[in-house]
């Protein structure tokens, strides 16, 4: 279901206009010189049922339905299990259940490293055109 907004927005308000085909996608993609990449990242943590205590921690990117998993736990050791057996966990200090207590989904930015050996900050006196360009902007923006 598509909603729509008859909202007019006020003429001080900056905005970008993207032409949108059929299938509702952008035609154009926004100019960028670094591209960023968003990843979700899932994460569960365990806890015991009976005494509370943490059991572990289990990072990816989708819940994985069948195969192997690497839970961290505290002190900085891993277990490696078949999700079929995530079930069957046990806490080593009560012999409680061990359940979900926590799940968090959130995007990760991941962006190219940046090389400062290439990309070096500019230093010194703009050229004169900037100098134009930006008092011109400067002032239209008062004009109005």
């Amino acid at each position: 279901m598509t909603q729509t907004s008859d909202r007019i927005l006020p003429s001080s308000t900056s905005s970008t206009i993207i032409q949108m085909s059929e299938g509702s996608q952008p035609t154009s993609k926004p100019v960028s010189s670094r591209t960023v990449r968003k990843v979700p990242r899932i994460t569960v943590e365990f806890g015991c049922l009976m005494c509370s205590r943490d059991f572990g921690i289990l990072v990816c990117t989708n819940l994985p339905l069948c195969g192997a998993v690497t839970i961290q736990q505290p002190g900085g050791f891993r277990i490696q299990m078949a999700v079929d057996q995530l079930r069957s966990l046990r806490c080593p200090s009560c012999g409680g259940s061990v359940l979900p207590t926590e799940i968090t989904r959130e995007e990760v930015r991941v962006e190219r490293r940046i090389d400062w050996s290439r990309e070096r900050p500019r230093r010194g006196r703009p050229p004169k055109w900037f100098v134009e360009q930006r008092l011109q902007n400067g002032q239209n923006r008062d004009a109005s």
